[in-house]
């Protein structure tokens, strides 16, 4: 259960971080004013860098997301694995038996 909660946590962050990143670009939308490129007001700058402080963030949300996924895929599959591993490895001695019974 703490999986689930932990996933559904990180679907609340990254939500969370969309939404900041939508306030930023608003914002920004309702800037007017005129400034050259070489010298954007502090306040632009400041979004500027949230911005790509956000994108960041919310790659790495989605790096765990995806890493949680991988682990569960694995915890889900590791029965299966191991007893495919053992009947692989019944099958092997089966065939050494069957090989030494024909010398």
């Amino acid at each position: 259960m703490s999986r689930v909660d932990h996933c559904l946590q990180l679907d609340d962050q990254s939500f969370a971080l969309q939404l900041q990143l939508e306030e930023i670009n608003s914002q920004l939308a309702l800037q007017s004013g005129k400034w050259t490129e070489e010298s954007p007001p502090d306040f632009a700058l400041a979004f500027n860098d949230f911005e790509a402080e956000l994108k960041r963030a919310i790659v790495l949300v989605e790096d765990l997301k995806f890493a949680h996924s991988i682990a569960k895929a694995v915890d889900s599959d590791a029965v299966a694995i191991e007893e495919s591993r053992v009947e692989e490895t019944q099958s092997v001695h089966d065939r050494n038996f069957a090989l030494s019974l024909n010398e």
